[in-house]
């Protein structure tokens, strides 16, 4: 990685980290995300210990954290700076690859991260957003030095890909899907 990609990422966790550090914890879905992560990091099972709407992924991930380092929000708040300094170092390096102009990039990239700000939390759909950039950059490389398919290359991507719906559990209830019922 080049020093000033390096540059450009301290910078971006930096002002992202200091935007979510100084928020009140009142955004409802930051708790509930840092909740289901902490129930998963002290032993309990998605969709059969804890009610869940999204699937269990990010709070696997966020758990492994809470459990190694320490189990408090600002845990959340550090992932949730380094996913969204990924999002934006990726939306920086599209446009670059799109517009080529590095300043016209740097301001749309400020823009967007201004225009995000309110959101700035650990939550599945960022995720995903991350991931779907991820695999939208390696496209575009890909598409500019005209390579040809890659097999290798399609199964990651493609694995990948998967991880945001990472899986459907059989630890459901009986009793909402009760076969009488339905």
């Amino acid at each position: 990685m080049k020093k000033k990609n390096i540059l450009l990422n301290v910078f971006i966790f930096i002002a992202v980290f200091s935007i979510i550090i100084i928020k009140p914890i009142s955004d409802l879905d930051e708790l509930w995300n840092y909740n289901t992560a902490r129930a998963v990091s002290e032993g309990l099972i998605p969709y059969k210990d804890i009610s869940m709407i999204t699937t269990p992924l990010l709070p696997m991930i966020t758990s492994v954290f809470l459990k190694l380092i320490a189990n408090e929000v600002i845990i959340s708040r550090i992932l949730a700076t380094i996913i969204w300094t990924g999002i934006l170092f990726t939306v920086y390096k599209i446009l670059k690859n799109l517009i080529k102009e590095e300043s016209t990039c740097l301001i749309c990239t400020a823009l967007i991260g201004i225009l995000c700000r309110d959101i700035y939390c650990i939550d599945y759909n960022v995720t995903v957003l991350f991931i779907a950039l991820t695999i939208l950059y390696q496209e575009l490389k890909c598409l500019q030095k005209g390579t040809n398919s890659d097999n290798k290359k399609d199964f990651i991507i493609r694995n990948i890909s998967r991880a945001c719906n990472m899986y459907e559990t059989k630890y459901r209830s009986n009793t909402c899907w009760n076969s009488s019922i339905i």
